[in-house]
C-alpha cells in the first residue's frame, strides 16, 4: 500500500521525518549512550566513578553560578542601555535626526557581544548533559570567537563552566559555522544544530544563536532576516520562554537585590583592572564606564556603546567638563606614552563618588 500513487498521509510524515540527517543524528546521540555503557561495563571502580560525579557535581554548580551572573549582567546592561539610548536620541538638536541606525547599532552590539557569549554557554551546557559531542571530530559544528570588527583578533572560546568577569569592556563575538559536506555544498549551521538535538531542544537551541548571530539567514532554516538588529528584546522573551527546556534553569528575571549586586561588582572589577593596567584603551575605557555608573548608576559593554558614553560624559552638568575632555585625550593617544595624562584619567575613574571626582578634576585642571 505504500508503493502507489495513493500513499497515506502517515507513511508520507514518516518519509518525511525520517531523513537521512534525523537518522545521522540519532546514530550521534546513541554512539554517545552505548560508549558510556561500554565504559561502566568494563568495570569502572567506584573512586573513579565518585571523582567523576563529584566533578560533573562541581561542573554543575558553576554553570549555575555563570549562567544566572551572565543573565544578571546582560538584563544589567541592556537597563543601562536602553536609559544611555533615551538621553542621545533625547538630546538631538536637529527635529530631522534619525535615531534608527543609532539605536540598532547599540542594540547589536550587546545582542551579537554578550548575547553570543551566553549562547555559546547554553549551547555547551545543553551537549554536556544530553551526551552531545560538539567537540568531537564528527561534529561539523565549529565556533569563531573574535572582536567586532576585528576578524583578526581572535579568542579562545568561552567554556560553560567559567566564571563571568565582571570587568568585561567589550564583549567577543561568537559565530557558528559548519564544514561543507563531502560534495563541498554549504551546511546551513542552525539546521545541522537543530538536528543534533532531540526535539524541541534543538529548535529552542537554533532558534536562541538565530537571535544572536551574525549568520546570513537568506539561507537558514529558520528563514527571518537579521537585518534589523532591534531583536535585544525578542532574545531576552525567547530566553525566558526557553532557559528551564534548554538548561533545565529558569531564566533568573533581574531585581533591585541582583541589580545592585551586579553593579557593585562590576564596578569593583573594574576598579582591579584600571589599577593593573598600563594600556591607554582599557583605561580611558573603564574610567570612562566607572564615572558613567557613578553619575547615572548604569554600565555599558561594547567599544561603540563606551564611545557614546564618552560623548555624554563631556556634556554631562553633574561633572566637570575637564573629565571628559581628558579621557577623550587619552582615547585619542592610543599610543601614548604620557605617564601623567594616564595618571589623571585612571584617578578620575578611581574616585569614590561625584564629590571625589569634582576635587580631583579641580586639582589636575590648575
Amino acid at each position: 500500500a505504500d508503493n502507489g500513487p495513493s500513499v497515506g498521509p502517515l507513511i508520507a510524515f514518516c518519509r518525511t521525518l525520517f531523513s537521512n540527517e534525523f537518522r545521522s543524528s540519532c546514530m550521534r546521540i546513541i554512539s554517545a549512550e552505548v560508549s558510556r555503557l561500554n565504559d561502566t561495563k568494563r568495570g569502572i571502580s567506584v573512586s573513579a566513578r565518585t571523582a567523576g560525579a563529584t566533578e560533573i557535581k562541581d561542573m554543575e554548580v558553576a554553570f549555575e553560578r555563570s549562567f544566572k551572573d551572565m543573565c544578571y549582567l546582560l538584563q544589567v546592561l541592556q537597563k543601562s542601555l536602553e536609559t544611555l539610548i533615551q538621553r542621545c536620541t533625547g538630546a538631538a538638536i536637529t527635529p530631522d535626526f534619525d535615531e534608527k541606525p543609532l539605536t540598532n547599532k547599540l542594540r547589536e552590539e550587546l545582542l551579537v557581544g554578550c548575547g553570543s557569549v551566553l549562547a555559546t554557554k547554553i549551547l555547551q551546557y545543553a551537549a554536556f548533559k544530553t551526551g552531545v559531542d560538539i567537540d568531537g571530530e564528527e561534529c561539523f559544528l565549529s565556533f569563531s570567537c573574535n572582536e567586532k570588527g576585528f576578524p583578526e583578533r581572535s579568542h579562545p572560546v568561552p567554556k560553560f563552566f567559567d566564571a563571568v568577569d565582571m570587568s568585561t569592556l567589550t564583549f567577543p563575538t561568537i559565530s557558528l559555522s559548519c564544514r561543507p559536506d563531502k560534495n563541498g555544498k554549504y551546511r546551513d549551521p542552525l539546521k545541522y544544530l537543530q538536528n543534533m538535538f532531540p526535539g524541541n531542544l534543538g529548535i529552542a537551541l537554533a532558534n536562541t544563536w538565530k537571535l544572536c548571530t551574525d549568520i546570513d539567514t537568506s539561507r537558514n532554516c529558520c528563514g527571518d532576516s537579521l537585518n534589523e538588529k532591534d531583536n535585544l528584546e525578542e532574545f531576552l522573551f525567547h530566553l525566558k520562554e526557553n532557559c528551564l527546556l534548554s538548561v533545565g534553569i529558569p531564566f533568573p528575571i533581574l531585581d533591585k537585590k541582583s541589580e545592585k549586586r551586579i553593579l557593585a561588582e562590576r564596578r569593583q572589577a573594574l576598579l582591579s583592572k584600571l589599577e593593573s593596567s598600563e594600556n591607554n584603551e582599557v583605561i580611558w575605557m573603564a574610567a570612562a564606564v566607572l564615572i558613567y555608573q557613578q553619575v547615572r548608576n548604569g554600565t555599558v559593554a561594547g567599544d561603540f556603546s563606551i564611545r557614546i558614553v564618552l560623548n555624554q560624559l563631556e556634556k554631562e552638568k553633574k561633572i566637570s567638563h575637564t573629565v571628559g575632555e581628558t579621557i577623550k585625550k587619552l582615547s585619542e593617544a592610543p599610543s601614548s606614552t604620557d605617564l601623567s595624562l594616564r595618571r589623571k584619567v585612571s584617578l578620575m575613574g578611581s574616585a569614590k563618588n561625584s564629590k571625589a571626582l569634582a576635587t580631583i578634576a579641580s586639582k589636575l585642571s590648575t
